[in-house]
């Protein structure tokens, strides 16, 4: 059993109001120019490489310079809302999934892409264990979703209390998994001799939680409609409760260091939370919509909206900038990847009679990449 599991309330900190910090950014370039830009309701940047994903209510992925703000390509392959999307720890496996009812995987060293996985309702979040070895899932139903990280098999399903599910995480060491969403509950699983074990149920949130992470191995941090900030600490109940109450809805999270997360809010605003001090240091403001979208690394804040805009954020002087590596084993940065520059609706020498056949520990037939720039 974890020690002092059992999540404390805590006293309600009210975030004091702060300035607006100073941080250069630009807007990124996710469409072409006359078309209607998407909302925006995942990012993921790829580890060691300036390059990030944008995805959203075009069914399309995005695939953008963060150094320079321009577009590389747009890949398609959903046929519904794109929600959550998921680089393997590595960032040579891309995985995408939404509205759909499908996991795609984007092999980006084969320039190939096929079904990882489908089900039965709308996939609002994925999550890579820090091996890689594991993917989770969860969404519109009552089950948290397991499959193996390369074939897409599936290895277990999770009962939850709760058929409205928007977030999930694994632990720094891959012990442990967190999942939340409409009910406020904090679900927490361990991993014994093989078997994820349910720790914890735990109301922490009065309304929908939108994001959660895990700090390490023993911290989770979530935000909820609720406009609460909550951070738990699974080894000490004394640790644990509400570390801020925001002016607004809070929809997005990215970690920034162990110690300072950012949040999405209805209000427009990126908000800096000092997790240690239990207050907001600052916040971002260039968004006309809702913050939906978060992603940090090697000090740049990626974020996307209900405007359709994808910015890019540099983090100032003073800013702790290690929040890459809080949930993945050390590797060596990846190299960067060119997808191939095929004209609109081309696609490569590859053909679907060209899948071999599946088979019992194989990786999922895959296509070769098509892109629409």
């Amino acid at each position: 059993m974890l020690a002092g599991l059992l999540i404390g309330n805590g006293p309600t900190v009210v975030a004091q109001s702060a300035d607006a910090l100073s941080w250069p950014n630009r807007v990124i370039d996710t469409h072409r120019v006359g078309e209607v830009s998407p909302v925006v309701t995942g990012i993921a940047i790829r580890p060691g490489v300036s390059e990030a994903i944008v995805v959203g209510d075009d069914h399309t992925l995005h695939l953008v310079d963060t150094n320079n703000g321009r577009l590389i390509q747009t890949l398609p392959g959903h046929e519904d809302w794109i929600r959550t999307i998921a680089f393997s720890p590595k960032g040579d496996t891309l995985l995408t999934a939404g509205s759909d009812r499908r996991i795609l995987k984007w092999d980006l060293q084969t320039q190939r892409w096929g079904i990882f996985a489908s089900g039965n309702s709308s996939i609002e979040a994925i999550a890579y264990s820090p091996d890689g070895n594991l993917v989770a899932a969860v969404g519109f139903e009552s089950k948290l979703r397991i499959y193996d990280g390369r074939t897409g098999r599936s290895q277990t399903a999770l009962d939850c209390p709760c058929s409205d599910l928007r977030a999930v995480a694994f632990s720094a060491d891959g012990t442990k998994l967190a999942a939340g969403g409409r009910s406020g509950q904090l679900l927490i699983w361990e991993n014994r001799n093989g078997k994820w074990n349910p720790v914890s149920q735990e109301v922490i949130h009065q309304q929908r939680i939108h994001g959660l992470s895990f700090i390490g191995s023993d911290r989770v941090v979530s935000i909820s409609e609720d406009r609460t900030v909550h951070l738990a600490d699974l080894g000490s109940a004394a640790g644990s409760g509400v570390v801020a109450t925001m002016p607004s809805k809070l929809y997005s999270l990215a970690i920034i260091s162990p110690d300072l997360i950012a949040c999405g809010s209805s209000d427009n605003r990126i908000h800096l939370i000092d997790l240690q001090e239990k207050k907001s240091i600052g916040y971002l403001e260039s968004h006309q919509g809702t913050v939906s979208s978060l992603a940090f690394a090697e000090g740049k804040l990626v974020s996307g909206s209900y405007d359709g805009e994808t910015r890019v954020w540099q983090a100032q002087a003073g800013i702790a900038v290690a929040s890459n590596q809080l949930n993945r084993p050390s590797a060596e940065p990846s190299a960067s990847f060119d997808l191939p520059a095929l004209g609109v609706g081309s696609v490569g020498v590859g053909t679907t009679s060209e899948r071999s056949a599946s088979q019992p520990n194989a990786s999922p037939p895959l296509l070769p990449i098509r892109s629409i720039r």
